[in-house]
């Protein structure tokens, strides 16, 4: 009986989970028509998948501006949770100021000429009404992140 019924959901998931192929595709043989061919050619690379929303990882969009707490997290780890961002700027910390940068001053005062010249890099995400803006800088030879803000459009910085 257990059998019996990993076969139905099984069969049942594979056809309610698959896409109608695109004009001019031919469809995707069925498990049961590729176990009988004995001599199959080998299937090709399989496309890339494109990067995942970054809605999918990112709370409710409010009309507020909130730290996703993202602090310490390397490149790579933020593009994981995230996907590719949309942009990506280079710039000195002396270039950017004021309340958005708010993160950047506290660790890197401006009131101190050494930070002037310390490199930083910010990255930006957009979903729906908000942005999530992450912002790194590098430690120990690694880029990592020193603050992030996601924020609804209407949060006039």
């Amino acid at each position: 009986m257990t059998r019996r019924l990993s076969l139905v959901l099984t069969v049942g998931l594979g056809i309610a989970c698959r896409d109608p192929a695109p004009a001019g595709v031919p469809p995707i043989p069925s498990a049961a028509n590729t176990a009988a061919k004995t001599t199959a050619a080998p299937s090709p690379e399989p496309a890339p998948q494109e990067a995942a929303e970054p809605s999918a990882a990112l709370p409710p969009c409010t009309r507020d501006a909130v730290p996703l707490n993202l602090q310490g997290l390397g490149r790579s780890e933020v593009e994981a949770r995230f996907g590719p961002p949309t942009t990506r700027e280079q710039f000195r910390a002396e270039e950017r100021q004021g309340e958005f940068y708010s993160g950047i001053e506290t660790v890197y005062p401006s009131t101190d000429p050494k930070n002037r010249d310390v490199p930083l890099e910010e990255w930006t995400w957009r979903s729906g009404d908000c942005t999530l803006t992450v912002w790194f800088h590098q430690q120990g030879g690694a880029w990592r992140v020193i603050d992030d803000v996601y924020w609804h459009k209407s949060i006039d910085f």
